[in-house]
C-alpha cells in the first residue's frame, strides 16, 4: 500500500511541483533578464506587464481553445492517466524498486544514480518525441500540440492522452533499464537525490527557464551552450512551419540527443518565423471533443496513415491554418 500511495504522489503531483517557487523564480528571472535586454535595444515596451502578457497573443484564438482545453483535460482525463500511469508502475514494481528514505550504498553512486536516471529520463522524451514525428500513426496524434498558433505557458498542456501514454512508455522503459543495470553493478537499495520532490538534477535543468519555451520571449543560452541544453528559443523554432525548422529541436530539456541524431538547430540571432501546421489539410480543432476524437478520425484515411509531418508539408499546398509568431 505504501508504495502505491508512493507511485500515485510522483504521478499526482508533478504538476504542482512545477508551479513551485523555484520555477517561478528562476523563470521570472530570465524574463525580465529578456525585457530589459529587448527595452534597451528598443524592440519591447517599458510596461513589464503588457511585455509578458501581450493581448494579441493570451487573447488568440489558439491561446483560448488552450485554456479550455487545460481545463478539461487537468479535470477529467488527468485521472485517468495518472490511474494508467500508477497501475502500468505496480506491474513492473518488483524489478525496479521506488525507495524514499536514507540509502545504505555508497553517497557517490546516489549521486551517479541520480544523474543517470535524470538524463535517462530525457532521453526517453526526446525518443517518445521523435517517434511522434516521424511515425505516421503517432504524428495524428502529435500534431494538435503543433496545431498553436501562438506559444503560452498553457500551450504545454496542449497534448493527446496518445502523447502522454508514448512518453510515459518511453521513460519508464528507461528507468527500468537504468535502475536494472545499476542492480546489477551496485546490490541493494537505490536512492534518488531529491529538492522538493524532484530529481536534484532535473529541477536543476528545470530551473535554466525551459518553462518559456511555450512563450513569446525569446531566449537563447548561445552557440555553445545550445548545443548542450534546449533554450526555449529553440522549442520555440520545434513549433516553427518554417521549412527549415521541421523536426527540428526534438529534446525536452537536453540538446545533445538532437545533436547525435541529426536533428539540431540552433539560431545564429533572433528569427521571424510562422507557428502552427503548414500544408496540412487540417483545421485546427475548435472543441476538445474534436482534439481528442478527430485523430482517430483521420486514421481512418489511408492517405493521413502513411503522412509524417515533413510528409504532409511536402504533399499539400500552405493552409491557411498559422499564425504568425508574435514578436514581444
Amino acid at each position: 500500500m505504501e508504495q502505491i500511495i508512493f507511485i500515485a504522489d510522483r504521478m499526482l503531483g508533478a504538476a504542482k511541483r512545477l508551479t513551485e517557487a523555484p520555477y517561478l523564480l528562476s523563470t521570472l528571472a530570465f524574463v525580465l533578464a529578456a525585457w530589459a535586454y529587448e527595452i534597451k535595444k528598443g524592440t519591447a515596451t517599458f510596461n513589464f506587464v503588457k511585455y509578458c502578457f501581450p493581448k494579441q497573443v493570451f487573447l488568440h484564438p489558439s491561446a483560448r481553445f488552450d485554456y479550455k482545453y487545460f481545463l478539461f483535460d487537468r479535470v477529467f482525463i488527468t485521472g485517468m492517466h495518472a490511474l494508467g500511469l500508477v497501475l502500468l508502475g505496480l506491474a513492473v514494481n518488483k524489478a525496479v524498486p521506488f525507495y524514499e528514505g536514507i540509502s545504505d550504498n555508497n553517497f557517490l553512486i546516489t549521486i551517479f544514480y541520480t544523474a543517470v536516471l535524470a538524463i535517462a529520463y530525457d532521453f526517453g522524451k526526446f525518443i517518445a518525441h521523435y517517434l511522434e514525428h516521424f511515425v505516421p500513426f503517432l504524428w495524428q496524434f502529435h500534431r494538435l500540440h503543433h496545431s498553436a498558433g501562438v506559444l503560452t505557458p498553457i500551450t504545454n498542456y496542449r497534448a493527446h492522452p496518445v502523447d502522454r501514454i508514448m512518453a510515459a512508455l518511453c521513460t519508464l522503459a528507461m528507468r527500468f533499464v537504468v535502475t536494472g543495470v545499476f542492480l546489477l553493478i551496485f546490490p541493494g537499495e537505490l536512492t534518488v537525490v531529491e529538492i522538493l520532490g524532484s530529481n536534484a538534477l532535473q529541477l536543476f535543468i528545470n530551473m535554466l527557464g525551459s518553462s518559456l519555451g511555450h512563450s513569446h520571449v525569446w531566449i537563447s543560452y548561445g552557440r555553445v551552450l545550445n548545443h548542450i541544453f534546449i533554450s526555449p528559443a529553440q522549442h520555440q523554432i520545434h513549433h516553427s512551419s518554417e521549412e527549415r525548422h521541421l523536426d527540428k529541436n526534438m529534446g525536452l530539456k537536453l540538446a545533445v540527443w538532437d545533436w547525435m541524431f541529426g536533428t539540431l538547430y540552433v539560431p545564429k540571432e533572433r528569427e521571424q518565423f510562422k507557428l502552427g501546421l503548414k500544408g496540412e489539410n487540417w483545421e485546427v480543432p475548435t472543441s476538445v471533443f474534436d482534439a481528442y476524437v478527430g485523430p482517430f478520425k483521420r486514421l481512418k484515411d489511408p492517405v493521413n496513415r502513411a503522412l509524417t509531418r515533413r510528409g504532409a508539408e511536402e504533399k499539400s499546398a500552405p493552409a491557411d491554418t498559422e499564425t504568425e509568431r508574435e514578436a514581444a
